[in-house]
């Protein structure tokens, strides 16, 4: 008998291929600009006028601080301006017959004014103190000035103004030295020392007290210096509170 063909398997349905979506591009942000701000306009000020002002408010606070002591020696603040207020000065000196002058305001000049500063002294031997030259031309190591020397002997401060060229002395212009009995003559004591120039006038104040006046028309103006001076040993003077109100119209 003829063999019954085997029978073909039917073929197992093949599972369709499942489509992937190709993504979509997803459009980028639009930058959305950030409004620039509005600038508010500022006026420029007017920096000539600002300055004066500030000027004129220093000027007069200045001589707010100085009226009182100009009132106390008869004089004012009218009409005349602040030349400088100094900060702490302390000059030493430490060697035979040495004079030592220092100052801030080198180049500064006056003509007529009001110099006032506290003293302090301290010193080792009889012939030392402090002094203040007025009137200096500009080199002071040789020019022409007046000098107000003060010397420190206990129980007896002595005073006098000199005039001095070529870095000597050339003439005592109080005629000899002076009993200072307006300082105070302890070793670092303080005295307040107040110069007053009007003319060919030089009148000198102690802690107050009016100690004298010489009259010289050699020099009509000039600098401005602090100076300590001594024969031996060591001189400390500290000036402070210093200032000087010039005079005019």
């Amino acid at each position: 008998t003829a063999p019954q063909p085997t029978a073909e398997p039917v073929p197992t349905d093949t599972p369709l291929p499942t489509n992937t979506l190709i993504p979509t591009n997803t459009p980028a942000p639009t930058d959305t600009p950030t409004p620039a701000p509005t600038s508010t306009f500022t006026p420029t000020p007017n920096a000539t006028a600002t300055a004066q002002a500030y000027a004129t408010a220093t000027a007069e606070a200045n001589a707010a601080l100085v009226r009182p002591d100009l009132e106390k020696i008869g004089l004012s603040t009218e009409g005349g301006y602040l030349g400088w207020m100094h900060d702490p000065l302390t000059i030493k000196v430490d060697t035979y017959m040495e004079e030592k002058p220092e100052i801030d305001y080198p180049e500064f000049s006056a003509a007529d004014f009001v110099l006032q500063t506290d003293v302090t002294w301290n010193t080792a031997s009889g012939l030392a103190g402090c002094a203040l030259i007025v009137r200096s031309e500009a080199d002071v190591e040789t020019g022409k000035q007046y000098r107000i020397y003060m010397m420190r002997q206990q129980n007896r401060p002595l005073w006098d103004i000199e005039y001095f060229n070529h870095g000597k002395w050339q003439s005592t212009l109080t005629e000899r030295i002076l009993d200072a009995p307006a300082f105070f003559s302890e070793q670092d004591s303080t005295n307040r020392v107040t110069v007053v120039a009007q003319g060919d006038k030089l009148t000198v104040y102690g802690n107050g007290d009016k100690m004298g006046s010489i009259t010289d028309k050699r020099l009509t103006g000039g600098g401005v210096y602090f100076m300590a001076w001594q024969e031996s040993g060591e001189t400390t003077c500290t000036f402070s509170n210093s200032w000087l109100w010039v005079l005019g119209e």
